[in-house]
């Protein structure tokens, strides 16, 4: 049972941590983040004075410009993703409570939020890291894994995975980069120019390498026009593969770290929001694309470019069969001039004909809402979606032969992977029937430089 707002208010917590944004010149600290102790989630968030001064003078800035704004008063949630998600947008997700729990002998289930803030390791999501009241962060160098160690990191993963205990070394290893979100295996690694990589393992014996394909499928996104990370794949041994993709709210160096925040966040879906009620009027308000384009609309600083992009990504994952495209794996990220549209990520068609974690649409056809009809991944409810952004249909269709003249080419894609033929047929299957026949496997040649923007359509 959650605890009403007002008695969260009235509860007196010490604070627990205190919250620094790293930002050209090292931390400063944004505010303050407490969290009672009680079975049910409970925080308090509030800006240190210091902060909201600096954002008058034009040096800080809203945590989160929509649901954090620059106050004085204090910010309370019951929940992760409400209201305060830009906080533990930088702390880890299943995978990285796994390891904690592992290296604490406890089980997952019994750590406290407030011990998992303890023991980050400042290797999160974007520039936010936290520290004890009082406590400047040190933010010395990660002594990170480099590239030789992937396939120590890969093996302690495994024994993570199988249920048993890695050996002492490799598990150090992998707990340096803990606090990267997501469930499946991952580390982040340092390459000897100092860019910081994360490494997507296998998790066991897979009909399939979702390495290989989150390559192929990231490749032709940069190939249509999209802002993709650099990505490498890396041989295993036993026909299995790692995935690296720098990290897009990183530079080179201990200092420089990109503010960034995922959709959910932004979204932030209040504490009684009931995943059964996805398919009901209210889901569709809140985990849609339509409400990511809102958001993109209300804070991009090239909007206009990054509409055009969303629909992109939306048909491709809907082509490509990426069911698993919920909000948390859409971000923005923070330059100079503002928010725009974060690299994409987490790109792996997904076994069988399930719905999209999003509504596409208001229902396949239809120009109102349909229920479940919206998750349905058709070219027709994506070009519904659209028109209720606001997009124009000779853009939209423009978009849509960008994406399908690219997918054409997928097998080239595969086999550039390392993917064999029978790998090949297994994930074909499971594409959209809409997708465009596929040619011929051609030489694979990478489509543009890392990162580069190259779509006029955009």
């Amino acid at each position: 049972m959650n605890v009403s707002r007002k008695k969260i208010r009235d509860k007196v917590v010490a604070p627990l941590v205190d919250v620094y944004a790293v930002l050209d010149e090292g931390p400063v600290l944004a505010g303050h983040l407490d969290l009672a102790e009680s079975d049910d989630f409970q925080a308090r968030f509030t800006y240190a004075d210091s902060w909201i001064e600096a954002a008058r003078a034009g040096q800080a800035f809203a945590l989160d410009p929509i649901n954090l704004p620059l106050t004085a008063r204090p910010y309370v949630a019951s929940h992760r993703d409400h209201l305060l998600g830009a906080l533990f947008d930088a702390t880890p997700d299943a995978w990285g409570r796994t390891l904690m729990a592992l290296s604490e002998g406890t089980p997952g289930h019994a750590l406290p939020e407030g011990r998992v803030l303890s023991l980050g390791k400042g290797s999160g999501l974007g520039a936010l890291v936290f520290s004890p009241p009082g406590t400047v962060p040190a933010l010395e160098p990660l002594d990170l894994p480099g590239l030789d160690d992937l396939p120590a990191l890969y093996q302690a993963a495994q024994a993570v995975i199988a249920g048993g205990r890695a050996e002492p070394q490799g598990l150090q290893r992998l707990v340096r980069s803990w606090d990267m979100g997501g469930a499946r295996p991952k580390a982040v690694v340092r390459d000897k120019a100092g860019v910081e990589w994360v490494a997507k393992f296998p998790r066991g014996r897979e009909s399939y390498s979702r390495q290989r394909v989150e390559w192929a499928n990231l490749e032709m996104a940069r190939a249509i026009g999209m802002t993709v990370p650099q990505t490498e794949i890396v041989e295993l041994g036993d026909g299995e593969a790692a995935l690296l993709v720098r990290r897009f709210d990183r530079e080179p160096g201990v200092k420089r770290r990109l503010h960034a925040l995922s959709a959910v966040s932004l979204i932030s879906p209040p504490a009684t929001f009931d995943m059964r009620q996805m398919d009901m009027a209210r889901g569709a308000s809140l985990h849609s694309y339509g409400r990511i384009a809102e958001i993109t609309r209300h804070i991009s600083v090239r909007f206009s470019r990054d509409m055009g992009e969303l629909f992109a990504r939306m048909v491709f994952n809907v082509l490509v069969r990426n069911t698993d495209d919920h909000a948390r794996n859409h971000a923005f990220v923070r330059s100079g001039d503002g928010f725009r549209l974060a690299p994409l990520f987490d790109v792996v068609t997904q076994p069988g004909h399930g719905r999209h974690s999003l509504h596409i649409g208001p229902g396949v056809g239809e120009q109102r809402w349909e229920g479940e009809l919206g998750r349905i991944g058709s070219l027709a409810n994506a070009l519904a979606g659209g028109r209720q952004w606001g997009l124009k249909l000779d853009g939209m269709h423009l978009l849509l032969e960008r994406v399908q003249k690219v997918l054409a080419n997928r097998r080239t894609y595969y086999a550039a992977s390392g993917m064999d033929a029978a790998q090949m047929e297994t994930v074909e299957q499971w594409l959209s029937p809409e997708i465009a026949p596929a040619d011929r496997p051609r030489r694979h040649q990478r489509a543009a430089a890392p990162g580069v923007e190259q779509g006029s359509l955009f």
